[in-house]
């Protein structure tokens, strides 16, 4: 005997809570029985019997005058939406109507397909429109709305991503939520009009009650996040470092590199730590520092050759979705192309590897082309998702970087085609691996990647290296004049300061190893943007930039970033100013954002339609405001002699000392903290005029050797010199000459070695990082 539709629907529901991909409930069918409390007998609502006009596109028009382009992509949906403020929590309070928040990005390929299948759709839309107030949230826009509602979905279920979705009562509690829904049900996963139904319909039945299982799960929650957050006695020793390297050797791929299976992000934390461990080891005896070496290679040439770099434009894909790196989610955030091209400038350092400084520039330079905003900040993201042809309004997934063989051999010509088909592991099956998940997503398509060494590629086609390098390079161009006819994925054109803070670090700091001045400026550029366009009178910062700044303040994230790249900045040019406004940027952070109860940075302002003011740490945040904060913190305090700030730096890492001795893995930014404020990195005093002769030649070659981890100041004997020496009279005791430079290796300002000679500096910084090895 056939079930009815309305239980089939609901069996099909239950048997997608499991699922990580899908939903999970949160009060309605977790917290014990419900007890109905109304006689009534009401019929279930549903998005096919849902009467009334349907909705023309454009109902939500009002999100025309957004500062995001991800809501005003979403202003001619049927979907009435709103953005999140006052007015919509005000309607669902008047209308005693449920809250449904979705929250996404404009390049995010699974809010865009979301859209296509369901918020476009009419019927639909009218279902939405009738029984709840809709929310859109830009999660580049609100880092603290999406991390709030992100960290409860996380700690509580395990789930996160985008599309993120959260129904909330009237008061922003979470009743129910889950990330993408598909249109039609799938094995564990059920469909978007049967999850707007079910939720609809248990509300209607007991709105009371759901409001009250709420409030007691929020309490619940709320508890064990300040006991979380609060932490234990236990206090954080060195083991711990050794027990992170070891934690991420337990997790590494050592045919593939990387720490995890599919998908594979690039993770470089990770690999900062991994350089970072090694610098600090030394040559050790039980050669950990080798292993760390290892792994980051292994790691950085998978990463290279794989499918995740752009080997036509330039610049690197969000993630893997094999274990090889071969096929990527093809969206391109700029966040990643600064902290990988960061990573790979410093790997190109301690590994003596040219060819990384070379991927670094070509990250770099993708950046500045395709995201650089004419003002000089940097742009979000290019999506992944594009028309398959000029006109066509369907996007499909990696329709502007993916190949059929006949493309390539039409653009490159069928002489280089042997040599292609060898080096990239062309197929006319498409060279996706067999065991890819989403080989049924791409059938018959190539995606560029380097499959062979160009020592390989010489020896079995029988030609020079330097042939196979002139045959590749020429099939690249063509390509990508080819490409570029294409119609070009989406641009989110919104400038976020937190992401330009990454890029403007990395460019400072290939400036400075690779010594080249176009880099520098182009760092400059980028910060006086921020610090002219992006910052109110008040000394303040303002999160983003479109057609002119947005009215939201400054996130944890922006100040953190910005502090970073500031420190970067002055530690590539020498110009105080940098300095001064790094101080600046974290004196503000404290005033606005500190916790004076519990220690730590909130993630934003207090905002009073939000449950949680959350503080975000965990590694698994593209920025994880207060590990990168907590390094501000340490290294400005060992820079300036702050008392203050290393204070605070240890409050943070003293809060996290349990957690971190249990999985030290997940806090590697927080532990490089705590390193430097128990061993304090080796300082660089730079001493003598800016117009000094050998200056030049001194600055270059210990910019061609800095271990990771190490600062510089510099001291001019002018104004820079009497602004640092304010706060710490060691600095004015140190000798200025006009004619020549020297350099002082120090800890905590006291000297233990001087160098006048270029070739001294190598050996010597060597042995000094590694003079406290753990």
């Amino acid at each position: 005997m056939s079930s009815s539709p309305a239980i089939q629907k609901t069996r099909i529901l239950q048997r997608a809570l499991p699922g990580l991909a899908g939903i999970c409930l949160l009060t309605i069918m977790s917290c014990g029985q419900k007890v109905t409390s109304s006689t009534t007998k009401r019929s279930l609502v549903q998005v096919s019997t849902e009467a009334g006009p349907l909705p023309a596109a454009g109902s939500a028009n009002r999100l025309l005058n957004e500062q995001s382009a991800f809501l005003r992509n979403h202003a001619q949906d049927a979907v009435d939406w709103y953005p999140w403020g006052d007015e919509a929590f005000a309607k669902a309070r008047a209308e005693n109507k449920i809250l449904l928040v979705s929250i996404g990005y404009a390049s995010c390929p699974w809010s865009q397909k979301m859209q296509q299948e369901s918020f476009t759709d009419p019927e639909t839309a009218r279902f939405m429109n009738r029984h709840y107030v809709n929310i859109l949230v830009d999660r580049e826009e609100r880092p603290d709305v999406n991390n709030s509602y992100l960290h409860f979905l996380f700690y509580k279920y395990n789930q996160s991503g985008w599309p993120l979705h959260m129904w909330l009562t009237s008061e922003g509690l979470p009743v129910f939520g889950g990330v993408y829904f598909p249109k039609y049900s799938e094995t564990d996963v059920p469909s978007w009009g049967l999850t707007i139904e079910h939720v609809a319909n248990t509300f209607r039945d007991d709105p009371a009650y759901i409001k009250r299982q709420a409030d007691t799960v929020v309490k619940e929650y709320l508890t064990g996040y300040r006991k979380y957050w609060k932490g234990t006695d236990k206090k954080l020793t060195p083991e711990a470092l050794a027990g992170a390297f070891n934690m991420q050797r337990s997790m590494y791929d050592p045919v593939n590199g990387g720490f995890s299976a599919a998908p594979k992000f690039p993770q470089p934390h990770l690999l900062n730590y991994l350089m970072f461990y090694a610098t600090r080891l030394g040559n050790d005896q039980m050669g950990h520092a080798d292993k760390a070496r290892e792994m980051l290679k292994t790691t950085l040439d998978a990463i290279m050759k794989g499918g995740i770099t752009d080997h036509l434009g330039g610049g690197l894909h969000r993630y893997s979705t094999d274990i090889y790196w071969a096929i990527p989610q093809f969206e391109k955030m700029l966040y990643d192309q600064g902290l990988i091209g960061e990573s790979l400038v410093n790997a190109s350092v301690l590994l003596d590897r040219p060819d990384y400084a070379d991927s670094a520039r070509a990250v770099l330079r993708y950046a500045d082309t395709e995201l650089g905003h004419p003002e000089g900040g940097f742009y979000c993201a290019e999506g992944s998702s594009s028309p398959t042809q000029k006109g066509a309004a369907e996007l499909t997934d990696g329709a502007y970087y993916a190949w059929k063989l006949d493309e390539i051999k039409a653009a490159a010509g069928p002489a280089a085609m042997p040599l292609l088909t060898l080096a990239w592991g062309l197929d006319e099956r498409g060279n996706v691996p067999i065991d890819s998940p989403v080989r049924n997503r791409f059938p018959n398509v190539n995606v560029i990647r380097m499959d062979k060494s160009l020592s390989e590629i010489a020896r079995i086609s029988r030609k020079t290296e330097e042939e196979v390098s002139v045959i590749l390079n020429q099939a690249r161009e063509k390509l990508l004049e080819t490409r570029k006819k294409r119609p070009r994925p989406i641009l989110d054109d919104k400038v976020v300061v937190s992401w330009n803070g990454t890029m403007i670090s990395a460019l400072a700091r290939a400036s400075m190893v690779l010594d080249e001045v176009p880099l520098r400026d182009r760092a400059i550029r980028a910060a006086d943007f921020i610090l002219q366009r992006l910052r109110r009178p008040d000394g303040t910062l303002i999160h983003a930039f479109l057609d002119g700044p947005s009215a939201a303040s400054g996130y944890s994230e922006d100040y953190a970033m910005v502090v970073r790249a500031m420190i970067e900045l002055y530690q590539a040019t020498g110009e105080i100013r940098w300095l001064r406004s790094a101080v600046e940027l974290q004196d503000k952070q404290i005033s606005l954002l500190w916790d004076p109860v519990d220690g730590g940075f909130f993630d934003g302002p207090p905002q009073p339609l939000l449950f949680n003011r959350i503080k975000s740490v965990d590694e698994s945040s593209e920025f994880a405001p207060n590990a990168t904060s907590t390094l501000n913190l340490a290294l400005l305090g060992n820079l300036l002699a702050r008392k203050d700030y290393l204070e605070k730096a240890n409050k943070v890492v003293g809060n996290f000392g349990s957690l971190m001795m249990q999985t030290p893995h997940g806090f590697v930014r927080l532990l490089q903290a705590y390193d430097a404020l128990n061993t304090p990195p080796v300082q660089i005093l730079v001493a003598g005029s800016a117009k000094a002769p050998d200056r030049p030649g001194l600055l270059k070659a210990l910019r061609r050797c800095l271990p990771y981890g190490t600062v510089i100041l510099y001291l001019d004997g002018g104004g820079s010199q009497t602004w640092l020496s304010k706060g710490n009279n060691a600095l004015a005791n140190f000798q200025i000459s006009d004619s020549s430079t020297t350099l002082h290796l120090c800890r905590n300002f006291k000297e233990f070695q001087t160098i006048t000679k270029a070739e001294d500096i190598a050996p010597a910084l060597r042995k000094a990082v590694s003079m406290s090895s753990p």
